[in-house]
């Protein structure tokens, strides 16, 4: 079936004068629908409603919502709304604006709305979320070539909205990647572009992951995950990471969702800079096992560290979370470094490092630095082994960006205490500034988990020997 060129609420002149009094087009119980070149504006009900596990419709090209000179007829409800259906595409050259959500994915009657595609489609100026994907898996939000990715800006609540509600069950395993959140292809910097609320939004979602995408201008958090588990930002891949940039509050907040868990979550790769609030904000009691750049397994794996830089606040603050490991991350021209509040990961460790020599002279070929120092963790973590990283500032630069340059190991005695002597081999300057941060590993639930220890910083000058 081909629905094309059709003039849906408005007449052939564009006027907003004919709006049906239900959805524009109502898609149920069907298969292979092809909608395309249509102008569905002034409904009372959804733009495109797609229901009843109809499969593998195809909306491409439309401009719903909004006219031909870009004047708001918006949709009551959703520009295209899709229901306990599956493998439907809201495909590439669509407009969908001054609708209430742009695009909206649900659950319902226990059926899962699954595999669906929103790709290629600028999504912008709805009244409340670009996007909105309650309950269902597996849907695809952009991609990572030309005419994928999506144009998701000027929403007045988030760009992005994943949700859990008591109709629907938890969204699972949907991909966000390659968009443009809160700006343009130009990546303007341009509050108007911002989304009212947050970037992303992903709440009591499980195994989600949005990689790739240019997260910028918008009113509230880069991205926001609350509750759930195993939420992926970023990846191991420089082209998966994230921007994250010039958002109102924090590059990335992870909170608790009211008293549900928040746990396992994942930031990696990313590039999250001149945030006016902290670069990564972790809260919540009820967070715990959250991993903000290197895994703790020892084993440095290249491109899973974030760069954190020029943000108003912290680079990274954890308020009130436990078993949270910041590792292998470039940071630096922060508010602060790295900031533990008083309900956070324990703060009675200490780092102190006491020399920092090149192995051999300058000049003839060495770039190996032994690090010489203690640990003391206090009887929390007795016979623990810590996973130490190190980091430089180049001469001179002692307040600007510190460069992750390795890693290694040190095991504590009963009291908590360890000696670190350790040999690096990186493109460390003479008179470079060292410092480091050691976590606290701990074997949990089959996986690795670290603890952060606070304490005050401590740094040494690469010397010769």
């Amino acid at each position: 079936v081909e629905v094309i060129a059709n003039f849906i609420g408005v007449d052939a002149e564009a006027r907003p004068l004919m709006g049906n009094k239900a959805d524009g087009m109502a898609i149920a119980s069907s298969q292979r629908v092809n909608i395309a070149g249509n102008r569905i504006s002034a409904n009372t009900g959804n733009g495109i409603s797609i229901t009843l596990g109809s499969t593998a419709v195809t909306i491409a090209g439309n401009r719903i919502g909004v006219l031909e000179d870009d004047s708001a007829s918006g949709n009551v409800l959703d520009g295209v709304a899709i229901n306990a259906s599956i493998g439907n595409s809201v495909g590439s050259g669509n407009k969908i604006s001054y609708n209430r959500n742009g695009v909206s994915v649900t659950d319902a009657r226990g059926t899962a709305a699954t595999g669906n595609k929103i790709v290629g489609s600028e999504i912008a100026l709805n009244t409340q979320n670009g996007v909105l994907l309650a309950g269902g898996s597996g849907t695809t939000i952009g991609g990572t070539t030309d005419g994928t990715q999506n144009t998701i800006k000027s929403n007045e609540k988030d760009g992005i909205r994943l949700e859990k509600t008591t109709k629907t069950g938890a969204p699972t395993r949907h991909l966000i990647q390659g968009n443009f959140i809160g700006t343009n292809e130009n990546r303007d910097v341009d509050p108007s572009l911002g989304n009212g609320g947050n970037g992303i939004t992903v709440s009591l979602g499980t195994f989600n992951t949005a990689s790739g995408n240019i997260v910028m201008n918008n009113l509230g958090d880069g991205i926001l995950i609350e509750g759930g588990n195993d939420n992926t930002v970023g990846g191991i891949l420089a082209s998966v990471g994230n921007v994250i940039a010039n958002n109102t509050a924090n590059g990335i907040s992870i909170n608790q969702s009211g008293s549900s868990a928040s746990t396992g979550h994942r930031i990696y790769g990313n590039t999250i800079v001149e945030n006016d609030g902290n670069g990564v904000e972790v809260n919540g009691l009820k967070t715990s096992k959250i991993f903000v750049g290197q895994d703790t397994t020892g084993k440095v794996v290249a491109g899973r560290g974030n760069t954190i830089t020029d943000n108003s606040g912290a680079g990274v603050k954890i308020i009130a979370a436990k078993q949270v490991a910041v590792q292998g991350n470039t940071m630096g021209n922060n508010g602060s470094h790295i900031e533990l509040g008083s309900n956070a990961n324990p703060k009675s460790g200490t780092v102190t490092l006491t020399s920092a020599v090149f192995r051999q002279p300058a000049g003839g070929g060495g770039k190996q630095v032994e690090i010489v120092g203690t640990i003391a963790g206090g009887t929390a973590n007795a016979n623990q082994v810590y996973s130490v990283d190190f980091y430089a500032n180049d001469p001179g630069e002692e307040g600007g960006i510190r460069r992750f340059i390795g890693r290694g190991t040190a095991t504590a005695d009963s009291n908590g205490n360890a000696r670190i002597r350790m040999t690096i081999s990186s493109d460390v300057l003479l008179e470079s500034t060292i410092t480091a941060t050691a976590t606290s590993m701990r074997y949990d639930i089959g996986q690795t988990t670290g603890t952060l220890l606070g304490g005050v910083e401590s740094r040494v000058i690469v010397r010769l020997r």
